[in-house]
């Protein structure tokens, strides 16, 4: 009877083989803190969590840190971190986050309102909403490249868009065209009042 799968063998290896990388991966991917579809895990679920979870994000604590109640954090001058995925970055525990070891360090609450791509508007918004509820004494802004890589796209989009004329262009406004063909070629782009 098991000669009659012999031939098979190889492919059914191969397929063993696949199914524990499969399941290798599942499990690296639930501890970074991403979805494990084989195991049922979703993502944002810390090692810590449970009924007693010491670190948000909960359904009723929406930062990612050490879970304060809101009254907690109005009375104790609490710090409000507003950042992008550098102050939330799921790929290291929430304990060892830069925001949740500086409130140790400060013995301070901290509230850790940072998502993955976020402006200086989002974050401000996210303030707006819940300043009045948690009440933070100082204000963290940790961010930058998310806000440059908008600005850089408003930009380039609102560009004017080259003289069809080229060299001689009649357009009295337009600067003449031969003086910055040269600096084209070198990569530099005109410059206009």
């Amino acid at each position: 009877m098991l000669r009659r799968f012999a031939p098979l063998a190889p492919l059914l290896w191969a397929a063993l083989l696949l199914l524990v990388l499969e399941l290798a991966l599942e499990l690296r991917a639930a501890k970074r803190g991403h979805r494990a579809e084989l195991l049922g895990i979703e993502p944002g679920v810390e090692e810590a969590a449970g009924p007693n979870a010491a670190f948000g994000p909960t359904a009723a604590f929406p930062f990612r840190g050490p879970i304060v109640t809101p009254a907690e954090a109005s009375g104790a001058g609490s710090i409000w971190i507003a950042s992008s995925s550098y102050a939330e970055d799921v790929y290291i525990p929430v304990a060892k986050i830069f925001p949740t070891l500086l409130g140790a360090t400060l013995e301070r609450p901290v509230l850790n309102a940072s998502r993955g791509g976020l402006t200086i508007l989002s974050n401000l918004e996210d303030l707006e909403a819940s300043a009045t509820e948690y009440a933070p004494r100082f204000v963290l802004l940790y961010q930058m490249s998310n806000d440059l890589d908008q600005i850089s796209n408003q930009l380039a989009s609102a560009a004017p868009a080259a003289a069809p004329g080229g060299a001689g262009s009649s357009d009295p406004e337009e600067p003449d065209q031969g003086e910055s063909a040269a600096n084209d070629q070198r990569g530099f782009a005109p410059i206009s009042p």
